[in-house]
């Protein structure tokens, strides 16, 4: 269920169906940020600013179970992100990418994320 007064849109009830999955630890499908749970355990461990974690019901595809049968997608959270630039370790910027502080990327660059587009913030 998509509540459309706020931006961006905050959604209830939500599951995540996989159609492929490449093996990337953190997956962006707008609005939403998603993590496995064993990114979700280094993350909370850590201590990380700025973001909240939910666990979700992940469904496999009619499709992926044909491509990649013997593939476990595992166990999913959302990530919310709550954060403020210059006070938390996460935050969006103004124009709703996922920017992070050298604390929550020393943790994440430990895990898959090879399918995620990454670059360096420089001001």
């Amino acid at each position: 269920m998509w509540d459309t007064s706020v931006v961006p849109p905050r959604l209830s009830n939500v599951s995540l169906q996989f159609e492929g999955w490449l093996g990337d630890d953190l997956i962006e499908t707008y609005p939403l940020f998603a993590v496995t749970d064993r990114l979700r355990a280094a993350l909370r461990a850590s201590g990380v600013s700025g973001v909240s974690f939910e666990q979700v019901p992940t469904i496999r595809s009619e499709q992926l179970l044909e491509l990649q049968p013997g593939d476990e997608i595992g166990t999913w959270s959302l990530m919310a992100v709550t954060g403020r630039a210059g006070t938390d370790d996460a935050w969006l910027s103004p124009r709703w990418m996922l920017m992070v502080s050298q604390r929550f990327w020393d943790v994440a660059s430990r895990f898959q994320l090879t399918y995620c587009d990454i670059a360096e913030h420089t001001s």
